[in-house]
């Protein structure tokens, strides 16, 4: 047997983040977390390219830097070090891991 796909139609289509969070009345602190993560899921992806760039470089010269400091006990580079790349790697995965089509 074939498989029958639905097509949305237009009342679900034209279904906006806002209008779904004024219809769901109760629920609306959910839906607002989860439109909040949708528009920074947006605008990481829009500048994400210059955004790794810059993250990259700077893990880089954090890197040289936690390398010069190593025997030095009153700055801490390796913590500051691990820190910025914490922060790289998390921001790679919340990109990485976004899914557009959640929750519909």
């Amino acid at each position: 047997m074939a498989k029958i796909i639905l097509f949305p139609n237009s009342n679900t289509a034209n279904k906006s983040p806002i209008t779904q969070i004024r219809q769901q009345g109760k629920h609306w602190t959910k839906s607002l977390c989860i439109l909040l993560v949708s528009i920074i899921k947006i605008i990481l992806a829009i500048f994400w390219t210059p955004i790794k760039w810059i993250l990259s470089i700077d893990c880089f010269i954090q890197l040289l830097r936690t390398m010069y400091y190593w025997n030095t006990p009153d700055i801490h580079a390796g913590w500051v070090f691990l820190l910025h790349f914490s922060i790289l790697t998390a921001l790679m995965l919340f990109i990485a891991s976004s899914n557009p089509y959640q929750g519909k």
